[in-house]
């Protein structure tokens, strides 16, 4: 539970960023709206089944915190590698049009 919290400020600044960098579309607002929406969720879909399969880790010779510790920096990296290719494959797909 504790990871969840601790990703919730992140996350929500991932996501204003992700937001405030896509490229103005002309006319397929809705088409890429669609996009981002599965993106996201697909994100937060991966990025909960990592937390939850590492805190369900046992690790030896380690502290309770280091499971939430673990499986928030894995969360972090799905959540920014995602976000950054989906905005790399919008800005690209925005200038090809």
């Amino acid at each position: 539970m504790i990871a969840f919290l601790l990703m919730l400020p992140v996350a929500s600044t991932l996501l204003w960023l992700y937001w405030y960098f896509l490229p103005a579309d002309t006319g397929r607002n809705r088409r890429w709206r669609w996009v981002d929406s599965a993106l996201l969720t697909g994100l937060i879909v991966l990025a909960s089944l990592f937390v939850y399969s590492k805190m369900h880790t046992e690790y030896m010779n380690a502290g309770p915190i280091w499971a939430e510790l673990v499986a928030v920096t894995g969360a972090y990296l799905i959540m920014a590698t995602g976000l950054l290719v989906g905005l790399i494959a919008r800005r690209k797909f925005a200038k090809k049009n």
